[in-house]
């Protein structure tokens, strides 16, 4: 395969020939809308990515582009550093235009061939404000449903393709809205997947070294790619049979809400209703980050008119300058519970005794859910999750825990 370049604005026609194999060729030349390609680590799909990326900026040049790393750092080391292995996406860049120009206090690539933006879905104000002929975001299964949908509203305005490059690291949105939805034969979705091994430079004894060493569940995500549940997942008694088809809620329901905050760190906010039974119901979510108090109170307010508003808000007692700005607009929030270990022991009762259903319409607070593990010490679980993609999870757990404490003991049948 040959890519080459014959604008008038280069200096000269340039040809790359590549070999890729079979997998990251249906990945280079896939014209779908989403093309996911989902793999084992070490199978070439970043180089797919690259590849990708550089043929439909020759294609389309003098556009703008968006690649996304879950962290800034990875952006540096990924894809602007040489490794022994394989030249960075800069360097393969300035083969064709050797005037491309990397600016860092913009984390941007200037060349005749278009320009490329790079973004940290740690930080998805980092993906805002710009509209882009396509974007790429690489090991997207460590990035969240937020991120993503920030991604795709970039490539809205001029209907741009998405080049998903990831290993699989649990069932979160990746799981649901791109794999089963593949499966079930979208047509806007090319599903590409295949194991280290469809890299002829992988070696094959580390492959079966990590398979002998490696749990099933683990070797089949990390070199199989594909989808298991992740280890120390904290919830571990969740299943399908807890989602549940929305529903028109009684208004004698109970009704509650709690809050988590952050800036860069999404703020983020769940509705719950609870039944005669004692079955508690999330049926609402808000997840949004460099937003306003202010603005977060009108969305609360909007989402809180379906129905029956809240009896109760709740958030981190730590927070108490947002409490105190909340309660002077009006919404009666106050400190909920928020013990980590004895919170996340009420939600697992829930969910066990089958108290907890959530409304499947609720994207996030299941793409949270879904990848919220215990952290890892010298490979040993501790007992605390890992701090990321946990708002939702932290803003059910003020308010479950909070109520479930509070109530008087009560016998459910």
């Amino acid at each position: 395969m040959t890519l080459a370049t014959r604008s008038p604005s280069l200096p000269s026609t340039r040809r790359l020939t590549i070999r890729p194999h079979p997998g990251q060729l249906r990945v280079i030349t896939s014209k779908h809308p989403i093309t996911a390609a989902i793999a084992g680590t070490g199978g070439g799909k970043t180089v797919a990515g690259e590849i990708w990326l550089l043929t439909n900026m020759i294609r389309n040049p003098r556009e703008l582009w968006l690649v996304v790393e879950p962290t800034w750092p990875m952006v540096n080391r990924i894809l602007l550093t040489d490794s022994a292995n394989r030249p960075s996406l800069l360097r393969l860049l300035r083969y064709f235009d050797p005037g491309a120009i990397y600016t860092k206090s913009e984390q941007t690539i200037h060349s005749n061939l278009g320009t490329i933006f790079f973004g940290s879905a740690t930080h998805p104000e980092s993906i805002e404000g710009v509209h882009v002929a396509g974007a790429w975001p690489d090991e997207a299964g460590q990035m969240s449903y937020l991120a993503y949908e920030t991604i795709v509203r970039r490539v809205s305005f001029k209907n741009g393709p998405i080049l998903i490059t990831t290993t699989p690291y649990n069932r979160g949105w990746l799981f649901k809205e791109i794999y089963q939805k593949a499966r079930a034969g979208n047509p806007d979705i090319n599903m590409i997947q295949f194991p280290s091994t469809a890299n002829p430079a992988y070696p094959k004894e580390t492959f079966e070294r990590n398979r002998a060493n490696m749990t099933p569940a683990r070797f089949h995500m990390m070199h199989e790619g594909g989808f298991a549940r992740p280890e120390g997942m904290i919830y571990e008694g969740w299943d399908n049979r807890h989602l549940v088809e929305p529903f028109k809620i009684p208004q004698t329901w109970w009704r509650g809400a709690a809050a988590d905050f952050g800036w860069n760190h999404p703020t983020a906010a769940v509705w719950a209703a609870r039944d005669d039974d004692g079955v508690y119901y999330i049926y609402q979510e808000h997840k949004k980050s460099q937003t306003l108090l202010a603005d977060h109170y009108k969305h609360f307010q909007a989402l809180s008119t379906n129905g029956r508003r809240p009896e109760v808000w709740y958030a981190d007692p730590s927070a108490k300058q947002q409490i105190a700005e909340l309660r002077a607009m009006g919404l009666p929030i106050r400190p909920g519970n928020n013990d980590v270990t004895t919170g996340i022991d009420t939600i697992s009762h829930l969910i066990a005794t089958d108290r907890l259903k959530v409304f499947n319409t609720c994207p996030h607070w299941i793409d949270e859910l879904e990848s919220y593990v215990w952290d890892t010490k010298e490979d040993a679980p501790t007992d605390k999750p890992v701090k990321l993609n946990d708002d939702l999870m932290d803003a059910t757990r003020y308010l479950l825990h909070t109520v479930e404490n509070a109530r008087e003991p009560r016998l459910y049948t």
